[in-house]
């Protein structure tokens, strides 16, 4: 009995280390997004792969530097829980069968460069982290393109040219790079022949798309600021919600109000009940962006600095982050809904009447989340301006 005690208390504690991480990692997506909004335009990120990226070289971080990773990301301060907190939550995210989630990790070397072996030996083992060796000294645009080559293939060539050009140098030791793949089919799938061209209002601009159409129950809110539509994917683990201002709101008054503790409240307010939907067919590819100085901005300037600290990497302490990439891509379709996203860490030495129809009309800037509501994960989120962009 005392044995059995003692497993299941460390099975507990295992469960609650992994809640709080999951917590801590939609907290870091809502900050992040704040610090992004202001961009024009579209907005698709995952915050799945920005804090995976960031995960694998917080091994190699130590004093304020470590500080500052850990503050801004919500990563725990002791290197094994936060080893362990991303183990359980990446074998948490292997188990959503009902959906296709593919993720990857690699790791990219200057052939000349070698980082200490308890580093790559973290990542590998946490992160499932594949270690390749390149020539960045004398062949960095070659190796730049076999990155995004690897990318390419593990996103079922949805994220491509990642690392743009110029984006790789002689200066570059080491890339570490995420990849996550989302495919999902809608639990009520949209009929082709309800799918209708029909005005969507950009900012600037009336513009016509076509809508996917249906006339189904789903889960639904609405207070004096927005309505939200919660369509689940098969399995019900993971959804889509879409949140749409309403006239007086506005889209900056909604985004101002989006946290962890606002989907908390919004989602519980979701209600079944029979909706006019529309929401837009949408197949989207952003631009590989670079989001160093938000990082910088929200609290971790020092990894970006010459006095950074990653010992943990080198014996030399030779290491700095020079930029971090992150590019997306979204569809939703008919039949289902399909999203990837890849990031790359470049180091450098140095209540409703249930007997009205309700309408959903997407049909004007609206917010998205894919969430994996079982674990309280955020895949992706963003802002659709421009379906057809």
């Amino acid at each position: 009995m005392k044995y059995f005690a003692m497993i299941l208390a460390a099975l507990l504690t295992g469960v609650a280390t992994y809640g709080q991480q999951a917590e801590k990692n939609t907290d870091f997506a809502f900050r992040l997004y704040s610090h992004m909004k202001s961009m024009p335009g579209n907005i698709i990120i995952s915050p799945n792969s920005i804090s995976e990226a960031m995960a694998m070289v917080y091994p190699g971080a130590n004093g304020t530097t470590k500080d500052q990773i850990a503050t801004t990301m919500g990563f725990d301060a002791n290197l094994k829980t936060h080893l362990k907190n991303f183990k359980n939550i990446n074998k948490e995210l292997t188990d959503l069968s009902s959906i296709e989630l593919y993720r990857a990790n690699s790791i990219w070397l200057e052939n000349t460069y070698s980082p200490k072996k308890c580093f790559l030996k973290n990542d590998q083992k946490t992160f499932g982290a594949s270690v390749y060796k390149t020539d960045f000294m004398n062949s960095a645009n070659q190796s730049r393109l076999e990155i995004n080559k690897w990318v390419e293939d593990k996103t079922k060539t949805r994220i491509k040219d990642l690392l743009p050009e110029g984006s790789i140098d002689g200066s570059t030791r080491m890339v570490l790079v995420n990849s996550i793949y989302f495919y999902g089919e809608w639990e009520k799938s949209f009929d082709p022949k309800m799918t209708v061209s029909e005005p969507f209002n950009s900012p600037n601009k009336e513009i016509t798309t076509k809508f996917l159409h249906a006339k189904e129950d789903y889960l639904y809110s609405k207070t004096d600021d927005y309505s939200m539509v919660e369509l689940p994917f098969k399995g019900n683990d993971v959804v889509l919600l879409a949140l749409l201002p309403n006239e007086n709101e506005g889209m900056n008054g909604l985004e101002a109000k989006l946290s962890p503790e606002f989907l908390q409240q919004a989602t519980a307010g979701l209600h079944s009940i029979k909706i006019d939907l529309k929401l837009p067919k949408i197949k989207l590819e952003t631009e590989s962006v670079r989001i160093d100085q938000q990082l910088a901005d929200m609290g971790m300037p020092l990894a970006f600095s010459s006095q950074a600290n990653f010992s943990g990497i080198s014996k030399n302490n030779d290491l700095r982050i020079d930029k971090v990439f992150h590019k997306a891509f979204l569809e939703f379709s008919e039949k289902g809904a399909e999203a990837a996203a890849a990031t790359a860490v470049v180091m450098v030495r140095t209540a409703v009447n249930p007997s009205k129809e309700i309408r959903f009309w997407a049909n004007r800037p609206f917010i998205f989340f894919i969430w994996d509501k079982k674990h309280n994960i955020i895949l992706f989120m963003g802002r659709i301006e421009t379906p057809n962009a």
